[in-house]
């Protein structure tokens, strides 16, 4: 016996019609990939400071995921993250 299941998206979630396999990515793809809004991709392309890989193709974003990957990698070792316990407090 299956059963199936219908899952409903949560109101608001919009995800590309694609899958996020590709080299190149949009700035839509990267957000869904690193699972923040699109504005956030525009904001960390517009901060020079932040490294982030992405260049402009006419007025569109393109990202390479090799390099978004790289530039993830570094931004995790490089941020330091604390955490506390509850219990502790």
């Amino acid at each position: 016996m299956t059963m199936s299941v219908k899952v409903k998206k949560p109101k608001g979630l919009r995800l590309p019609a694609r899958t996020v396999e590709h080299e190149v990515l949009t700035a839509s793809e990267a957000a869904v990939f690193l699972r923040v809004s699109k504005p956030c991709i525009y904001s960390l392309a517009n901060d020079k400071g932040s490294g982030f890989p992405a260049c402009k193709v006419g007025n569109k974003l393109r990202i390479s995921r090799r390099a978004l990957l790289a530039w993830l990698e570094r931004t995790i070792r490089e941020t330091p993250v604390e955490v506390t316990s509850k219990a502790s407090a």
